[in-house]
């Protein structure tokens, strides 16, 4: 099945993000989700931190939630985007 565990940052006024939990055919369970200030005009850093059932999303190396969650203990790993330009770099996934 597909599973996995997605932080997304939405373009609209007022910035937001959610960390969402989703699988193949179920519904998705939003984790924690709240506002957030972007400089368009400079690069981010969005994160996400696991270490056993514990979750940390940040942004630009600060955390905006922690949660607990063991819906997934082992995936993949994906890079996603809507229809707007974006770019990455210095993309790191580590064990």
């Amino acid at each position: 099945t597909t599973e996995i565990y997605t932080l997304s940052l939405h373009d609209a006024l007022p910035i937001y993000w959610e960390l969402l939990s989703a699988e193949f055919n179920k519904p998705v369970v939003q984790l924690a989700s709240g506002s957030a200030k972007i400089d368009r005009n400079h690069w981010h850093r969005l994160g996400l931190r696991f270490h056993g059932k514990q979750i940390v999303a940040a942004l630009d190396g600060v955390p905006l939630a922690t949660v607990e969650n063991s819906a997934h203990r082992q995936g993949m790993f994906a890079l996603g985007t809507e229809w707007n330009q974006v770019q990455f770099d210095n993309l790191t996934v580590t064990p």
